[in-house]
């Protein structure tokens, strides 16, 4: 399990990234889209919007900055369709947090498997 901070712009971190940059801009509809089957069963948009706003709710207005920070190819709960492990960035003068979301190859499409919001 190694933790890579010089990560590579793929497939998987763009998924991550228009993630992030959809629910920064309010777009929890597409946002949502991005979710596996299954996580969108289980997160219906409303949840994930809360979720999203309870994690920047002590700071103000957009970010400022949204990118990849880390990534890994391997970790302790990684499931046999998993592609990537993504950490996100979300901040600006007023809040420092991050989206740490799991990349997985659902059929045809990459698709977001979990969601963890909040620094650790």
């Amino acid at each position: 399990m190694t933790l890579n901070t010089t990560p590579q712009a793929t497939p998987n971190t763009a998924v991550a990234l228009e993630f992030a940059r959809a629910m920064a801009a309010g777009d929890v509809g597409r946002a949502h889209g991005l979710l596996s089957s299954g996580l969108q069963a289980a997160l219906p948009p409303g949840q994930l919007s809360a979720d999203y706003e309870a994690m920047i709710s002590y700071g103000e207005g957009a970010p400022a900055v949204i990118e990849v920070v880390g990534t890994m190819d391997a970790w302790p709960d990684k499931e046999s369709a998993d592609q990537q492990w993504v950490y996100v960035s979300i901040a600006n003068d007023t809040y420092l947090e991050a989206v740490t979301v799991v990349v997985t190859r659902e059929a045809s499409r990459l698709a977001i498997r979990s969601v963890e919001w909040g620094r650790p």
